[in-house]
């Protein structure tokens, strides 16, 4: 299980394991995978909003990997670490995504670069699929 993946950020706080949630803080703030701040914000664009990675793809799996970070941020905010203000490369920041996937999904215009994911499909444009869906 890698350092990203949700579930093994949680575990070091079941586990009481310091050594665990400090690999799962530091892959946050500088990790090479999706679950690291600068790989979920793909790009910054201007003050305040973010391109998420999986934008291209679909609103469902946009949705559902803020809803991962953002579990994760909550877990480290109960831990008496604040990663909601970590501020990344190119001053990405958690809050930088979800301002960019709500404007998108109330039905406003964002700006969008290409993306090419994990599999090396370039994602050329917004997916309007799953659009404005709430996922309860």
């Amino acid at each position: 299980m890698s350092p990203g993946n949700s579930v093994s950020r949680a575990i070091g706080v079941l586990l009481d394991d310091q050594a665990i949630f400090d690999q799962a803080v530091n892959y946050y703030k500088s990790g090479a995978g999706n679950g690291a701040l600068n790989q979920a914000i793909a790009f910054r664009h201007g003050a305040g909003l973010g391109q998420f990675q999986e934008s291209g793809r679909d609103q469902d799996h946009n949705k559902l990997a803020l809803g991962a970070l953002a579990t994760f941020l909550e877990i480290a905010w109960n831990q008496g670490v604040d990663l909601y203000g970590h501020v990344g490369a190119g001053g990405r920041t958690f809050f930088d995504g979800t301002e960019y996937v709500a404007r998108y999904n109330l039905g406003n215009s964002v700006p969008y670069t290409t993306y090419n994911n994990c599999d090396n499909v370039s994602q050329t444009s917004i997916s309007s699929a799953g659009r404005g869906i709430s996922r309860d």
